[in-house]
């Protein structure tokens, strides 16, 4: 968020090229995996591993060339801490992240369980996150719209009324195609609530506390959560 704010970018398109991996290599890696059970009789994952395995050191050979010196750390990190804690404002912020961080934990873990028992192959899983991803371009690109018209809260709001949508709609599915519908409010649920996320904690932060914000977000939500 800092280099997007100093070459005054847009987060929301920024976040668009993730969603453009997630379309094309997810279904692949369902397929690979779908491959090689077939050949091996039974479950094998490695293709996956492979796969996240070298896009990660591509991933990082190209963060070697980012210019990351655009300012100087905090030595006060702790009590910059502290001083967020102290605002209800923020507090609010990581509750509700908190909370949307389980919703997203409990789809990521289980949703593929339950297309699984209802006899879907890997590749369909793939294909879920596809529905999920390319539903997202559109709302991404208008992100900053949105943002304008709705205000950053009432957007992961927003975000919110959906999650409690799929998680009703998930919960009658007796085939899985049926979940297609659901994958793609995706876009609300993550895509553009996320977005709105993060731009919200970069709004609430100063330039010191900017990265322990985003910091605690992240880890409330991907790791707690």
């Amino acid at each position: 968020m800092a280099i997007l704010k100093e070459h005054k970018g847009d987060y929301g398109l920024q976040r668009l090229y993730g969603n453009l991996g997630a379309i094309f290599l997810t279904p692949i890696s369902g397929l690979l995996i779908d491959r090689s059970s077939e050949e091996d009789g039974d479950q094998d994952y490695r293709p996956a591993f492979y796969l996240y395995c070298a896009l990660k050191v591509l991933g990082a050979a190209v963060i070697l060339f980012l210019d990351l010196d655009f300012r100087k750390p905090s030595n006060k990190v702790l009590k910059d801490f502290r001083g967020l804690l102290k605002k209800p404002e923020i507090l609010a912020f990581l509750v509700v992240m908190l909370i949307s961080g389980i919703c997203f934990g409990v789809l990521d873990t289980f949703l593929f369980w339950l297309l699984q028992d209802l006899g879907a192959k890997k590749y369909l899983m793939g294909i879920t996150v596809t529905v999920g991803s390319l539903a997202g371009i559109p709302i991404l690109v208008a992100s900053g719209f949105i943002f304008k018209k709705l205000g950053l809260a009432n957007t992961i709001i927003l975000g919110f009324a959906f999650y409690v949508f799929r998680m009703l709609g998930y919960s009658f599915i007796t085939n899985p195609w049926w979940c297609m519908p659901f994958e793609a409010l995706e876009c609300f649920t993550v895509s553009l609530m996320s977005a709105a996320a993060v731009s919200y904690a970069a709004d609430l932060a100063t330039p010191a506390t900017l990265a322990t914000l985003q910091g605690v977000y992240g880890g409330l939500y991907y790791g707690v959560g």
